[in-house]
């Protein structure tokens, strides 16, 4: 008889300050991001991946992407090289952090070049190197975020895991997908499985966690210690708390109302307005809108609507989405998508 999954071991592993992570990633987990994360009581909070070279010289756009560092706030770096490595967390040391992680997963070409990313899983013997050179450093929670492999003829994140593991990693975040198949196909949640089996250090799982089911799933078929959140959250805050709810082995959540999701996303803009300024936040919102608005009725003249003008105003926003949200609500749906009044002059 196949046991009825009831939540994880009461006992949390004492290098995990959590079991559900906000995963790293480039282009959306920037600070206004992790403001509202931290709103919304998320526990384990990831920077953006930062350019190690970038880091070391102190450019003026990637220590903006730091923002405020505290002791809630883990950083994420990319390094393709001991010395870059060593450099870059010189600089981290600098000011306060929860963490160090690498980087040794992402697939995107402008990293591999480099020699970062999920690169290094083709050369485990520069791997072993950086992970020394990090874990003499400093005795603060440290993690690597890495891929099953390579390709499909190199996957070999058993042999990279117990490298993490030898050398003092604390923890790891497997994304069980290669660099070839990027985001494509479905997550090897076999891998983690197997990871978990042979590490006595904590294994969290990543890939595919779109929903309460699947966040349940992951935990029943791999064991893992922990889940890691990335795309599937994307416009979708409220699922860490339904993974959360997941692996404690309680009931989902309810559905989201349109009230909740229209006070979330103007929440959301504001914090980048403040952080950005309006030159730059409209194209920044605009890939977290798409996420926000993904499947609703409507939402593709909604959003012609929303960046009709060179800037998209808080006003216009809240107009807009305020008629929307209310008539979706109501049930009251219209073909077209709603014009925003026009603002007084003064203001």
């Amino acid at each position: 008889m196949t046991e009825v999954f009831t939540g994880f071991k009461p006992t949390l592993p004492s290098v995990l300050p959590s079991r559900i992570f906000s995963a790293p990633m480039a282009g959306y987990t920037d600070p206004p991001y992790r403001i509202l994360m931290k709103e919304f009581k998320i526990p384990v909070l990831f920077t953006e991946m930062i350019d190690s070279h970038a880091l070391v010289y102190r450019n003026e756009k990637t220590m903006k992407m730091l923002g405020r560092r505290d002791a809630d706030l883990m950083t994420q770096i990319a390094a393709g090289t001991v010395a870059l490595a060593d450099k870059a967390v010189d600089v981290l040391l600098e000011n306060e952090t929860a963490g160090i992680n690498i980087n040794m997963g992402c697939p995107a070409k402008k990293v591999v070049s480099c020699g970062g990313g999920s690169n290094l899983l083709r050369d485990p013997s520069i791997i072993k190197s950086i992970v020394q050179t990090v874990r003499k450093k400093t005795s603060l929670p440290f993690s690597v975020k890495f891929r099953s492999g390579w390709n499909q003829d190199l996957i070999n994140y058993e042999e990279i895991g117990k490298i993490y593991e030898g050398e003092g990693v604390d923890f790891v975040i497997l994304h069980a997908r290669t660099r070839a198949e990027a985001f494509g196909g479905q997550a090897h949640w076999d891998h983690i499985e197997r990871l978990k089996n042979i590490l006595k250090i904590p294994v969290i799982g990543n890939g595919d966690i779109v929903s309460y089911e699947s966040a349940k799933k992951m935990a029943e078929v791999t064991g893992c210690d922990g889940i890691a959140i990335g795309r599937g959250a994307i416009g979708n805050p409220w699922l860490y708390l339904q993974a959360d709810a997941a692996i404690r082995g309680l009931p989902p959540l309810a559905e989201v109302s349109p009230q909740e999701r229209l006070r979330v996303i103007l929440r959301h803009y504001e914090l980048i307005l403040e952080y950005y300024g309006l030159y730059h936040s409209s194209h920044i919102f605009r890939k977290h809108l798409v996420g926000y608005m993904k499947s609703l009725p409507g939402h593709k003249a909604v959003k012609e609507s929303l960046f009709s003008d060179e800037f998209l105003t808080y006003e216009k926003l809240q107009n807009i989405l305020g008629t929307y949200f209310e008539k979706l609500e109501s049930g009251s749906f219209y073909e077209n998508p709603p014009i925003a009044a026009p603002l007084a002059a003064n203001m």
